[in-house]
């Protein structure tokens, strides 16, 4: 059967129309939808702009510097020092102290609770290092001393986001075991979950083992460890800088 070009154009001409009704009623349909969520949209941007004006919440002074490692590092070691300016004493470092006991194996919960307890009874000596000498630079050492004798040590490798150098973590290991024999913990602490490359599956498994490594997140550290430290700070200026500090690891670490 053929059609003739004026009843094809008729076809098309009705096919036109209806593509322009359904086009027609497909735009008040989704005017109807998005006008009032726009609206909604609008009015909720205005009401944060007032609250805002009393709690800044997009305002947040870690964003501000734009650490780096070393800056972090920095943070982090100020936080841990007992003489350090936030004036809190030891409450952060204890805290911490109570942190990697929930984390690590028996043997070495002993050790850190002994070391608490000494810390708490003002019965040893705390200092932290920055770019401490460990047959490399280790980013931060921790070492608790009784009387002449050291009693323990915490090593930090911060790497946010940067992987380790050829052996390092190795290096790190044997020099603490060499200085201080299993009273030890270090602690490599990526940004994101991932595996170190700097030392052999074999050894640092045995290490995991005994407690003096351990591999654990920003998020799964440093946030358990920062809200404790709010609670226990006595000063809401510095409370202030560790929600920042959260929030800024939420932002810039956050796992699926």
């Amino acid at each position: 059967m053929e059609y003739s070009s004026e009843q094809i154009e008729m076809f098309f001409d009705r096919l036109r129309t209806l593509y322009k009704e359904k086009e027609s009623t497909c735009e008040r349909a989704l005017e109807n939808f998005f006008t009032p969520l726009l609206l909604q949209y609008q009015v909720a941007k205005e009401v944060e702009k007032e609250i805002d004006r009393f709690l800044a919440s997009r305002f947040n002074l870690v964003d501000i510097m734009d650490p780096d490692e070393n800056k972090i590092s920095d943070v982090i070691a100020l936080l841990l020092r007992p003489d350090g300016t936030h004036a809190q004493g030891n409450v952060f470092l204890r805290s911490f102290l109570l942190r990697l006991e929930g984390v690590l194996p028996p043997n070495m919960k002993e050790n850190i609770g002994t070391i608490r307890t000494a810390l708490e009874n003002s019965e040893c000596t705390v200092t932290v290092q920055r770019e401490a000498l460990a047959d490399g630079f280790l980013d931060i050492l921790i070492t608790f001393r009784k009387g002449e004798l050291y009693s323990f040590a915490i090593g930090i490798e911060n790497k946010p986001w940067a992987g380790e150098q050829p052996e390092q973590l190795k290096r790190y290991a044997e020099f603490l075991d060499r200085t201080f024999g299993e009273k030890f913990v270090l602690v490599y602490l990526p940004g994101f979950q991932r595996e170190p490359s700097s030392i052999d599956e074999y050894k640092r498994m045995e290490l995991q083992q005994r407690g003096n490594f351990l591999c654990v997140t920003y998020p799964v550290l440093l946030i358990p460890w920062l809200k404790e430290c709010i609670k226990e700070c006595e000063s809401e200026k510095v409370r202030w800088f560790l929600r920042d500090f959260i929030n800024w690891i939420k932002n810039h670490f956050a796992e699926d």
